[in-house]
């Protein structure tokens, strides 16, 4: 959505919060401001106006209300924009990427035939400090066993591999004419 789009819409919602309206379609008007503001290329708080309804997002879902809702685009009635919450410590893997296998031990080939690095796993979560890993991974070129065959480690070789840092699990996803746009972690929405 463009930064022009965002701001017309914003100033839409702005007059019709001017006018006096009742507490349901202001409820209403706060998760769609919510939602463009979510939906922001920039980031969430890029635009001035934007900073309180995140600020007071944020403090909603840390004190377990729920996501605020819009009338005016809900993925239950249809909607084509719309966010959900959702509880994941990563990303989702940039296209064409995909996650790699849980277990397997991955690492990068290079032009010349040889890899990159020592093999690491595809996912390493440690939810207890924070500091686990992903791999997104491209087409898979090859596998080989790795140390003693009794161990069963297997590496697989991908033409290309990215590692992504563990973050706040609970996060928003974005949704923009039906198609995930972004993925925004609530540790990033912290003042």
């Amino acid at each position: 959505m463009e930064l022009k789009m965002i701001k017309k819409i914003l100033a839409v919602l702005l007059l019709v919060g001017a006018t006096g309206v009742t507490g349901a379609a202001q409820a209403s008007e706060y998760g769609c401001t919510v939602l463009l503001c979510l939906a922001n290329p920039n980031g969430p708080t890029a635009a001035p106006y934007c900073v309180s309804f995140i600020n007071r997002l944020y403090d909603d879902l840390t004190h377990g209300r729920p996501f605020p809702s819009c009338d005016m685009s809900d993925k239950n009635d249809n909607g084509a924009n719309y966010a959900q919450m959702v509880n994941d410590p990563y990303d989702p893997c940039p296209d064409p990427l995909q996650a790699a296998p849980q277990g397997i031990n991955v690492v990068q080939a290079l032009p010349n035939g040889s890899t990159v690095d020592t093999p690491q796993l595809g996912d390493q979560t440690d939810p207890t400090n924070g500091n686990g890993k992903r791999a997104c991974v491209g087409k898979l070129l090859s596998s080989y066993q790795a140390g003693n065959i009794d161990d069963g480690n297997y590496v697989n070789v991908y033409d290309k591999v990215v590692w992504q840092k563990q973050q706040s699990p609970m996060a928003i996803d974005v949704y923009m004419q039906r198609k995930f746009s972004l993925r925004i972690h609530l540790n990033s929405l912290a003042q």
